[in-house]
């Protein structure tokens, strides 16, 4: 099967507004893919996000659908080397602590990037202050939220410490 028709068809068999890399597919030969790829881009079968992020359109009554900010977000955190993970104030809108959305969105990393602007999001990236397993990163962004109590908008430092204390009571009751 030539490298062309695996892109068609791993395309076809992915969802829409699903992001993916030169990477999922499941070919070696990445510059053919890239051939392609540039190919569908510009039939308009696939858009791009970012240089070699790409999703397959929805198409609805009013207009296409693009990939979440989440999944775009997402997608960045996974393609960096290393165990990366969310801080600041959007992590502290997902924990709960605050309604209020940022248009920046921190990422630790082990080493820091060039900030990246995707659609409406600017992404940000800073220097881990430490190595974190996967399944520790929930833990890593509480003691941030600790740290940075008095910064979170819309709630008090009170608040947010007893929504924390919560969280915290919550994830040690489950791993007993």
């Amino acid at each position: 099967m030539s490298v062309a028709k695996i892109t068609r068809a791993y395309i076809e068999s992915i969802e829409n507004t699903k992001l993916f890399t030169y990477n999922d597919i499941p070919s070696d030969c990445k510059s053919s893919i890239a051939i392609e790829l540039s190919r569908l881009y510009k039939k308009g079968i696939i858009r791009k996000v970012s240089k070699g992020k790409f999703y397959k359109p929805e198409k609805r009554l009013f207009g296409e659908i693009t990939p979440s900010s989440d999944d775009k977000i997402s997608s960045y955190i996974d393609t960096i080397a290393g165990v990366s993970y969310e801080t600041g104030l959007n992590s502290f809108r997902r924990l709960g602590l605050t309604t209020q959305i940022p248009n920046t969105t921190t990422i630790a990393t082990d080493k820091p990037y060039r900030k990246v602007k995707l659609d409406n999001i600017k992404l940000k990236f800073v220097q881990k202050r430490v190595d974190v397993d996967k399944e520790d990163i929930l833990l890593v962004q509480i003691l941030d939220a600790l740290k940075d109590i008095k910064k979170i908008p819309a709630t008090t430092p009170e608040n947010a410490f007893l929504y924390l204390k919560n969280i915290i009571k919550k994830r040690v009751g489950k791993s007993r």
